[in-house]
């Protein structure tokens, strides 16, 4: 709670992947162990007023619940695919609250190379390709195909956060 009297935060400090109210801190939920995947980040340049973001709220979608069910159900079943259809779809619908140029030019050129799906920073200017490992020098080639985006690097998907890959 110490943190988000500062500024919002995230559920790095828990185990696994959780689900967490990073305004409050009043609630989390441990929903799974992460998928074996490598995420390559993207920068897609900018600013975002984060203390302005976060008094006025996300505008929030209508889809958020039926998302949130599906995401669970992947964890639960271990569903690759689904979890990457589920991020996809979240990232799209977060388009309209924060619309980055490009984006759904990456996701498809993304997924045609093997990703499994793309994730957004849903109060931020980053996106992630998740990717399987067998994938990741195929899904690298998407870095000359979006010279004007900032690649920040690969990273692992983690229980409590992510490793960076030097």
């Amino acid at each position: 709670k110490i943190s988000v009297n500062i500024e919002p935060t995230d559920g790095i400090m828990f185990p696994g992947i959780v689900l967490f109210d990073y305004i409050k801190a009043t609630k989390w939920e441990y929903i799974g162990k992460p998928f074996p995947l490598k995420v390559l980040v993207v920068d897609f340049g900018g600013e975002i007023d984060t203390v302005k973001f976060n008094k006025n709220g996300p505008s929030g979608s209508k889809n958020f619940p039926l998302l949130l069910h599906k995401l669970k159900k992947a964890f639960k079943e271990r569903d690759i695919k689904l979890f990457g259809n589920v991020i996809t779809k979240s990232t799209l619908e977060n388009q309209r609250t924060i619309f980055k140029h490009d984006c759904e030019a990456l996701i498809e050129k993304a997924l045609s190379l093997g990703a499994i799906g793309v994730n957004t920073a849903h109060s931020g200017t980053v996106c992630g390709i998740f990717t399987p490992f067998s994938k990741r020098e195929k899904v690298d080639k998407i870095r000359t195909m979006f010279p004007h985006l900032t690649f920040l690097g690969w990273y692992s998907l983690i229980g409590g956060g992510f490793l960076v890959e030097m």
